[in-house]
């Protein structure tokens, strides 16, 4: 699963030139400013992606249990890293839901807080769409498999994906999903995080609400289908309705 991104991760990533215009276009623009976000870092940044890159490729455990491999080997490492579980109820505009991500903290200086870094080993696979336009799709290659950042790193690439996603819905003629909203997208990283699994009944009831959520994409996608061929085909709901209309008459 790993394997192919992991190199990818490894090498140097060398930033595309925009073209010699006068002026970029907004998706132009967006897309320089997420490459931008991505590529920066700071030094702490790159020895933990480092790491994390080491102990996926020595992996020897399933994929069920790569992030505990991964904390393990970071606590090694000297890191104080942990295993978070974000989990939220189900609220009038938000449906409940879980995440799991690794976070590293340390101490700061003179009763300062400390650095926070987060990682994310798929963060690719949280921002995914049925039907993506294909704007939405350039900036989602632009995202790294493997995401290690700060906070306010982590909530700009947020910020940007979100504002392309809302823009990709509105163009299909759809509206915006609740579990695609820029709030229910930093739940997964910024809700109040715990240690250890939830209850049971807790446990079953987010899985359950996370099928909903996958469920309702299925949904999703197959009104933009259904949309398009009322669209290819040149029937509109009306149409329909006085046709079926029609045909009751004729039987009757």
């Amino acid at each position: 699963m790993f394997d192919d991104c992991l190199h990818s991760e490894s090498a140097s990533q060398t930033p595309l030139l925009p073209d010699t215009s006068n002026f970029l276009s907004r998706h132009q623009t967006k897309y320089y400013i997420l490459q931008e976000i991505v590529e920066s870092g700071t030094k702490a940044e790159a020895d933990v992606l480092g790491r994390v890159v080491k102990h996926l490729r020595q992996k020897s455990v399933d994929d069920g249990l790569m992030k505990k491999w991964v904390v393990k080997n970071l606590r090694k490492d000297g890191y104080n890293a942990a295993l978070r579980r974000s989990c939220w109820p189900t609220t009038l505009n938000c449906p409940g839901g879980e995440h799991e991500y690794i976070d590293i903290t340390s101490e700061g200086k003179k009763g300062s807080s400390g650095l926070r870094l987060i990682v994310d080993i798929d963060i690719k696979s949280q921002f995914e769409l049925a039907r993506p336009t294909p704007n939405y799709k350039d900036l989602c290659n632009v995202l790294p498999t493997i995401f290690v950042g700060d906070e306010q790193k982590l909530k700009n690439i947020i910020s940007i994906l979100c504002s392309e996603a809302e823009k990709s819905f509105h163009e299909r003629g759809l509206h915006v999903p609740p579990w695609r909203t820029p709030y229910y997208i930093q739940l997964k990283w910024f809700s109040p995080p715990q240690n250890r699994p939830p209850e049971l009944s807790v446990r079953r009831r987010v899985r359950g609400e996370n099928r909903a959520v996958e469920a309702g994409d299925r949904v999703v996608a197959a009104a933009e289908f259904l949309s398009g061929r009322r669209k290819y085909l040149g029937v509109d709901q009306c149409g329909l309705s006085s046709q079926f209309s029609a045909m009751r008459m004729e039987c009757s």
